[in-house]
């Protein structure tokens, strides 16, 4: 059995986690605020922002990520798998998520028949 380093510090791995954490929290605190209209925000017309910022803050963490790796003397390809040597390869990744996307379909509808 082979030993793997790993590709960012422990130091670096526990930041992220609780920035990720910090993100989670900020965000059911400011769902569960009381506001007219009862959620984030008052009609569909006002979550653009929610939007941008979410897609910043995700862009912001897969920054944070690169250093982490670049520093221990990775590359980001080698952290995401590097390219598709062939077609077979591309539809193999291609399967896996289509058969994860049906499983978040699935519990998403689940849930919104429990829940209501």
């Amino acid at each position: 059995m082979e030993h793997h380093q790993p590709v960012a510090s422990y130091r670096h791995s526990l930041i992220f986690l609780g920035i990720v954490a910090g993100v989670v929290l900020a965000g059911f605190a400011a769902q569960n605020r009381q506001v007219a209209g009862g959620g984030l925000v008052e009609s569909h017309a006002h979550v653009i922002p929610v939007y941008v910022s979410v897609t910043v803050m995700n862009w912001l963490l897969v920054l944070f990520v690169w250093k982490g790796v670049r520093k221990r003397g990775g590359s980001f390809s080698a952290l995401i798998g590097g390219h598709w040597g062939s077609a077979r390869d591309l539809f193999r990744d291609l399967g896996i998520a289509a058969i994860f996307w049906g499983v978040l379909v699935a519990a998403a509808w689940g849930l919104h028949l429990a829940l209501g």
